[in-house]
């Protein structure tokens, strides 16, 4: 009896490389972190970008796979309580959150677990 396999957590469409776990995905020492893609309902619904080194093309994941590396709850408000635009502290070099709670500090951290993500062996195709 063949029991159907599961989904990979992501494939590249461009190298077929597969990752059959987030922590693959994460781990790959050939994926790095690009930036965030605001969706339609803003922050909560958006995408992080990666870069596949190994054949250069661009991954777009949702955001709700990595919601669990967050340190804190989801901030529904729509900008930043100190008036900053709502993508202040997830400019690109930023290394610090907005000091107050804001939007953006659930992403940013989630962005902040993928880039400290131990790198390891990347997987086989």
């Amino acid at each position: 009896m063949n029991l159907p396999q599961a989904e990979p957590f992501k494939t590249c469409p461009k190298c077929g490389a597969r990752w059959p776990l987030r922590a693959d995905f994460l781990k790959d020492p050939e994926v790095t972190l690009a930036g965030f893609q605001l969706g339609p309902g803003g922050h909560t619904s958006g995408f992080f970008l990666f870069h596949h080194q190994k054949c250069g093309t661009s991954l777009a994941i949702y955001l709700p796979p990595f919601a669990d590396l967050a340190k804190g709850p989801i901030v529904w408000r729509s900008k930043c309580s100190v008036g900053l635009p709502a993508s202040f502290c997830l400019a690109p070099g930023t290394s610090t959150s907005c000091p107050l709670e804001c939007v953006c500090e659930f992403v940013w951290d989630v962005t902040q677990a993928i880039q400290q993500w131990p790198k390891g062996a990347a997987p086989r195709a």
